[in-house]
């Protein structure tokens, strides 16, 4: 079973695999590319967006469109 960004722990480091669907193209305008390292910085509860560290800069992104995001290497 392939592992998402939305089911990932915050403090957890993880590298994106890949994304599903047309998100592809305007996740990459933020430099969430496959072989990109991240860190779940914060999930907010009750469906909120993931707060994501991609090299210094910080983005929210929703919790759907984490869905489509396939991680690996997770480690809280």
């Amino acid at each position: 079973m392939t592992e998402t960004l939305d089911r990932t722990p915050a403090g957890a480091r993880v590298v994106i695999d890949g994304v599903d669907g047309p998100l592809g193209t305007r996740l990459a305008e933020l430099g969430l590319l496959p072989g990109a390292e991240v860190e779940v910085v914060q999930a907010i509860p009750l469906g909120g967006p993931i707060v994501l560290d991609r090299e210094g800069f910080l983005l929210a992104i929703r919790r759907d469109d984490a869905r489509s995001i396939r991680v690996r290497g997770s480690k809280p």
